[in-house]
């Protein structure tokens, strides 16, 4: 078990939404069998030309976190 720890993997679909900025994934796989089935939404932006940040809305954030930005 303490292999698995810090890694995250799924398959799934992803929907991008260019004009607006985010994108829409939908779990088919999981690591977590609890995820499969579920949307999540994430906005983009570029930040030049070889990086991309994901951001999660904050109402969707678990408390004592207040922002989650992937980069």
């Amino acid at each position: 078990m303490s292999a698995i720890r810090g890694f995250g993997a799924y398959c799934g679909t992803v929907e991008i939404h260019a004009k607006e900025g985010f994108t829409v994934r939908n779990y088919e796989i999981n690591q977590s069998p609890n995820a499969v089935g579920k949307v999540t939404k994430r906005w983009y932006s570029f930040q030049g030309t070889n990086r991309m940040s994901l951001r999660i809305d904050t109402p969707k954030l678990t408390a004592p976190v207040v922002e989650n930005t992937l980069i």
